[in-house]
């Protein structure tokens, strides 16, 4: 499952759920159980972020994207939640600066950890993970 790393300078605790042990697409309602132990500093991690506002068209549907790292997810959090803004050129940036969004609509967890090294297995995952909860926030934006 995962769990807050409880540090005092993590920013990703505060946008995170506490305790969980799985997750559930927001698309198809299928719940998946976590197959590691993670917490804010773990490390080659597929990750999902997750709308949680509660008007407009976001409240019926939760949009929600998936991502990997090799780094710490909570690093990883933080150059998100850095592109939040109008001007943003990030999907997850854009996302969560426009139609009335407020960064506390946004939250984080990892799903995943991968025990390969093999950058290409931690990114068949994400793929995987994409394909699985038919992610709507993983869009190229110009």
């Amino acid at each position: 499952g995962f769990k807050h790393c409880n540090r005092t300078t993590c920013n990703m605790c505060n946008f995170s759920p506490n305790n969980v042990t799985s997750i559930t697409c927001s698309k198809t309602n299928e719940k998946f159980d976590f197959q590691s132990i993670m917490d804010c500093t773990s490390t080659n991690v597929i990750y999902c972020i997750t709308c949680n506002k509660d008007s407009g068209p976001c409240s019926n549907f939760k949009p929600q994207y998936i991502g990997e790292t090799s780094r710490m997810v909570s690093r990883r959090f933080n150059e998100h939640f850095s592109s939040i803004k109008p001007d943003s050129s990030k999907a997850v940036g854009k996302h969560f600066s426009e139609n009335g969004h407020k960064a506390k609509d946004l939250s984080i967890i990892p799903i995943e950890r991968i025990l390969s090294k093999d950058p290409w297995i931690r990114i068949a995952r994400e793929k995987h993970f994409i394909k699985k909860f038919d992610a709507s926030l993983n869009v190229k934006l110009n």
